[in-house]
């Protein structure tokens, strides 16, 4: 699927990452929604575009869709 990282903010399981096989590194940040931006703001990322964020659950919905 061309993805080699996955950066999860707040997921409610670490074990997520067992569903993306060995190929992908999966990290689990545990921060608050103001930490985003820091992480926009340091992670090196060529195009943005091609970000996306999702929530893993109903209740971080609407935090999802404020970035």
């Amino acid at each position: 699927m061309g993805v080699d990282k996955i950066i999860m903010v707040d997921s409610q399981s670490s074990d997520i990452g067992g569903f993306f096989g060995n190929r992908v590194t999966c990290d689990n940040l545990d921060i608050s929604v103001t930490g985003i931006e820091h992480l926009l703001d340091n992670i090196p990322m060529k195009d943005y575009d091609n970000c996306v964020i999702v929530s893993p659950d109903t209740h971080g919905i609407e935090r999802a869709k404020s970035f």
